[in-house]
């Protein structure tokens, strides 16, 4: 008992422990998101802060080392315009004599490794002077920044170009990063007209920004002139500024600081200042030019702070599982014990009920035993009263539905042939009660023995077991009528099998199906008859009919007339011959129908191609009265019928649209719907039909030939082929016509599955159906 209870409660004790562990695991699931939230609101804010203090520390680091460096380079051309032989080496290089300076700017080379190439350029950007004299990549300014240079005052430090991006990290290619500082100069008297520029290599800036810079995020831009933040911000754009106007906007508003835009930090300063450059005396009286101070901004895009969100935040889950992992276990075996105490009380209790439960269920099982005995009783005793009563109703019933029947109905043994039942019937038929002799004397009027054809053995198998009914037909000897006779053996109420017979009088029935033999055989006489002189007559006119038509034609053709009438009398002739021939061909095909001479040989076929054929057939017709025939079925549209029959259906449409369709008219034929794809039509603009004519235009007995729009001839048989053809195919011929508006008739065939699919044959190739007479 105590297994079962086990077994019962399985799935009751899972959920109750799923409950138990989710209550004690929310607490400790609630408190560790709370810390696990708190610490990294906490750290990103850290983060921002001390991203922002590095960032400033870079600008203000790389500032300095710029300033030093713009110092540095100040002080060193101030030392070389001083020198006394500067103003005459400048005087030489201008007029082409360059030794001089050449050993000047030696000199000036000396004093610094990180110099690369010093040079002197004309107006147009020609080198005039070059230390030393190889060709050093990426220290040709372009010429429209000697051209900008030189529009600045004399003596105006300045950078070619005037913006510097360095990108995060040191790679190969920052590894010889140049920047040019230049300085226009002047000969005594005249406006700057050459370009002294100093190429610099920046390895202990890009060190600087590798050691305090962000990884490979965010650019670092520095521009000799803070007036034109817009286009420094252009440049910035390439480290991610998407708003360039407000951070234009924040860069004017101080000369140092840093802000956020669009998840961006920018830091900027812009306090770099450089000394003062003067030239040596020109007689001008002109003051030193003064440098103008530069901008340093560095860029970290949104990327760099939202990688490093989701580097803590990973971490922090991490440390969130590692820190409820055991939370869960603990909670898990807590609630097990808390679960088990609560289980093993509850099944003490539930075997004591389980006993009481045992002892009363006890008692009502022996009630209910007793109870289910006497309703048995009961039922068995109301059950035979009902099966007498419902016997003596059925033989009753039988007995009434026996003698009700107007047939031979009697019950005979198998072995002595005696006559054990016989209905009323049977008694009134041979006058007396037959019950007790022998069938075949009584029935068949034989005194040799049983009947040759007794079908007695046809209703026993050779273990003596009922075979099921036997149907058969005979003409009794005694009274010459013919009956249709079904035996079957039964069990009679001594147990032995015996024979039942009920035979229906189908003398009538057999008069009559030899009546319809006979007139079958005539009817099939005459329908030969018929069409053995339909051909014959239709052989013996179609002769006359074609040579006389073909001798009036070659008369047309070869002789002249004096009188048009006559002319138009033959020409007349000549068309009517051919219409009595075409009607003669008609009868011939209609006759071929209604004697189901023609089979049906169906198969899938493209309807679209056979259309092309037969509106190429009738192109010169159209052309004669200006018609525009349009063939606007779709490239696979598929009809299952007889090919070469749906030709002349479609043939004689199309022949019949452009008979009766004006001059400069459209014959269209389409595919009204294409959830039909088996139905075509031919929509004519031609001159239409009334209602009256319409009504009588598939009456064989009703003449509706007519003439077409230019005086052709027509029999009034070719629609009546053309919807006998549809209606062999189990099809139809509709029509829908206005008068002067024009037709549309449409060839309506039963849709099929197979014309929706791959247009496979039906039943694996052609099949054939008689024609309906």
């Amino acid at each position: 008992m105590r297994e079962t209870a086990t077994d019962t409660t399985a799935q009751p004790f899972r959920q109750r422990l799923a409950g138990q562990v989710l209550g004690l695991f929310l607490w400790p699931l609630l408190t560790v998101m709370l810390v696990v939230g708190a610490l990294y609101l906490d750290r990103i804010n850290n983060f921002s802060e001390l991203t922002v203090q590095k960032e400033t520390l870079l600008v203000r680091a790389v500032s300095l080392l710029f300033e030093a460096t713009g110092q540095t380079v100040a002080a060193d051309l101030q030392m070389l315009f001083d020198h006394p032989a500067f103003p005459p080496a400048l005087a030489e290089a201008s007029d082409g004599r360059e030794s001089l300076l050449v050993g000047l700017f030696n000199e000036l080379m000396a004093t610094r490794r990180f110099y690369v190439q010093v040079r002197l350029l004309d107006s147009r950007g020609q080198v005039l002077v070059q230390v030393p004299d190889a060709q050093i990549e990426n220290t040709d300014p372009p010429v429209d920044d000697v051209a900008a240079a030189l529009l600045r005052p004399a003596g105006t430090l300045l950078c070619l170009p005037s913006t510097i991006l360095l990108s995060r990290g040191i790679t190969d290619s920052h590894a010889n990063h140049l920047v040019r500082l230049a300085v226009p100069l002047s000969r005594a008297g005249e406006d700057a007209d050459t370009v002294l520029t100093i190429s610099c290599r920046l390895s202990e800036l890009l060190e600087l920004v590798q050691e305090i810079g962000a990884g490979q995020h965010g650019s670092l831009v520095i521009a000799s002139h803070p007036a034109r933040v817009d286009d420094l911000v252009r440049v910035m754009s390439v480290a991610g500024a998407t708003n360039r106007a407000e951070v234009a906007q924040q860069l004017k508003k101080s000369e140092q600081g840093h802000f956020f835009q669009d998840g961006s930090l920018y830091t900027y300063s812009t306090s770099v200042s450089m000394p003062q450059l003067s030239l040596p005396p020109d007689g001008t009286g002109r003051e030193a030019a003064k440098v103008e101070p530069w901008l340093v901004a560095a860029t970290l895009p949104a990327a760099f702070f939202t990688e490093q969100q989701h580097r803590y935040l990973l971490f922090l889950m991490v440390v969130a599982l590692a820190l409820l992992i055991p939370s869960l276990v603990v909670c898990f075996f807590w609630a097990k014990a808390r679960i088990k105490a609560r289980q093993e009380a509850d099944l003490r209790t539930l075997e004591q009920v389980e006993h009481l439960v045992g002892l009363e269920e006890q008692v009502r099982e022996r009630t209910r035993e007793l109870d289910d005995r006497n309703l048995r009783l009961s039922a068995e005793i109301a059950e035979r009263l009902n099966a007498e009563s419902k016997l003596r109703q059925s033989n009753e019933l039988l007995a009434g539905m026996v003698e009700s029947i107007d047939g031979v109905i009697y019950v005979s043994d198998f072995n002595t042939h005696e006559i054990l039942f016989a209905n009323t019937y049977l008694k009134k038929l041979f006058g007396f009660n037959p019950i007790g002799k022998k069938c075949w004397h009584f029935i068949h009027a034989s005194s040799d023995g049983p009947c040759h054809f007794c079908v007695n053995h046809h209703l026993l198998d050779d273990q003596g077991e009922p075979t099921g009914p036997y149907q058969w037909e005979y003409q009794n000897p005694f009274n010459k009528k013919w009956y249709r006779a079904k035996d079957q053996a039964i069990r009679w109420s001594n147990g032995k099998y015996v024979k039942l017979e009920i035979a229906i009088d189908i003398t009538e029935q057999k008069q009559l199906q030899h009546f319809l033999q006979e007139a079958r055989k005539q009817a099939e006489i005459a329908r030969n008859m018929r069409s053995r002189f339909v051909a014959l007559v239709a052989h013996d006119l179609k002769s006359p009919f074609y040579s006389i038509t073909q001798m009036l034609k070659r008369i047309l053709e070869r002789e002249t007339f004096s009188s048009a009438v006559h002319r138009q009398f033959l020409e007349n002739i000549v068309t009517n011959g051919y219409r009595m021939l075409q009607m003669i061909d008609d009868l011939l095909s209609m006759d071929r129908f209604e004697s189901a001479e023609v089979k049906l040989a169906r198969t899938f076929f493209n309807v679209t191609e056979m259309t092309k054929e037969v509106i190429d057939n009738f192109r010169h017709l159209a052309e004669e009265k200006s018609l525009r025939v349009v063939n606007s079925l779709p490239d696979d549209c598929l009809v299952y019928a007889d090919k070469y029959l749906y030709f002349v259906v479609l043939n004689n449409l199309v022949s019949n649209a452009i008979k009766f369709s004006e001059a400069g008219g459209t014959i269209e034929v389409l595919q009204p719907d294409p959830q039909r794809p088996m139905t075509i039509s031919v929509c004519d603009e031609g001159q239409g039909m009334s209602p009256e004519y319409l009504e009588n235009i598939f009456k064989l007995d009703v003449k509706t030939s007519c003439k077409g729009t230019k005086g052709e001839p027509g029999s009034g048989l070719g629609l009546l082929f053309c919807q006998d053809i549809l209606k062999a195919h189990g099809g139809t011929l509709t029509v829908e016509s206005e008068e002067g508006k024009g037709s549309v008739f449409s060839i309506v065939l039963p849709e099929c599955c197979a014309c929706r699919g791959a247009g496979q044959e039906e039943d694996g190739g052609v099949v054939s159906t008689s024609l309906p007479g």
